[in-house]
């Protein structure tokens, strides 16, 4: 073998070992995403925790298992997921009967087909219930009216007052500044000890966010005595935004008549991204597929010694 063929060889397996590489590369572990419900309730009652794990294509990811901590690191429960992707449990006083607000988060450890991932922290909100002191006598005859004598026979009554809160599930509505947004993105308040006064379909409530990306529309549908209210987004954004979802519910729209500021959940939030210049070319690990680039370099060397080939073979002959 003489020092073309050698070349031409050592080119074709180049051009293998670079065609091989992408699907190498592929084995990796596949990236996770575990978002983490809020938590609310009332000291020494019973609470939920419930985390979703999903693969990057939001596929549910079965039989993993997900540890549940206290913002201080305390562990609390550790669940696995069910065929939905989703580790749920009920657990009773939490914080032993105390009141307080913290946060809490969720880590999937991974295995050898997935990648491991932590989920954002989530709000941890605890009620403190109400003692009512009830006086079952009619006083006395003193010189202040004010004053009242407490007969023996007075009880103390405890009752408790579960909190009126509002919670958005983890979403992420995505756009490009310039673009209608794609279709089907929409988000889902849920109430505690409160309902919708009034059902509506299409009502429009840009009106409730704070920080709405300019260019977005955003409507509301529910019935009237439910504790959900679904929110559709569209519109084309005219600006860029990675914010959170600021949501205050009008008390009108509620049967309590209060308004209730939805709580701050991390993974509910606006992606909405820049337009690329047309005259921009994509970059390897910006849009452009590693994959890709190893191919068109496989291409250009199989040319490359297929020149070398024909020039050999002319020399030959």
């Amino acid at each position: 073998m003489d020092k073309a063929d050698k070349t031409l060889a050592f080119l074709l397996a180049l051009t293998v070992a670079l065609t091989l590489l992408p699907a190498l590369a592929f084995a990796a572990p596949i990236p996770t995403n575990l978002a983490l419900e809020p938590v609310y309730g009332v000291a020494g009652e019973v609470y939920q925790l419930k985390a979703t794990l999903t693969d990057t294509d939001g596929n549910p990811i079965n039989a993993a298992l997900v540890i549940f901590y206290l913002a201080d690191g305390t562990l609390l429960f550790s669940m696995t997921t069910g065929s939905n992707g989703v580790a749920q449990t009920a657990f009773h006083n939490l914080t032993h009967g105390t009141a307080g607000n913290t946060t809490i988060y969720a880590i999937y450890a991974g295995d050898t087909t997935y990648d491991g991932s932590r989920s954002a922290d989530a709000p941890f909100i605890i009620a403190q219930p109400y003692t009512l002191a009830v006086n079952s006598g009619t006083g006395g005859n003193n010189a202040n009216p004010a004053m009242f004598t407490m007969p023996a026979n007075a009880v103390t009554l405890t009752a408790k007052f579960a909190p009126i809160v509002a919670a958005v599930s983890s979403v992420t509505i995505s756009g490009t500044v310039g673009s209608a947004l794609g279709g089907g993105q929409s988000a889902t308040l849920t109430l505690t000890n409160d309902t919708v006064k009034i059902g509506v379909i299409g009502l429009d409530v840009p009106g409730w966010f704070t920080g709405l990306p300019a260019g977005l529309t955003v409507t509301a549908d529910t019935l009237a005595g439910s504790d959900r209210i679904t929110l559709a987004f569209g519109g084309t954004p005219t600006a860029v935004s990675t914010a959170a979802f600021n949501i205050t519910i009008p008390g009108s729209f509620l049967t309590g008549g209060n308004p209730i500021a939805v709580a701050n959940n991390p993974n509910a939030r606006f992606h909405i991204t820049g337009q690329r210049p047309p005259s921009a070319l994509p970059q390897t690990g910006d849009g452009f597929p590693l994959r890709q680039l190893l191919a068109l370099v496989g291409v250009g060397l199989i040319g490359l010694g297929w020149a070398g080939y024909r020039m050999r073979s002319g020399k030959r002959a």
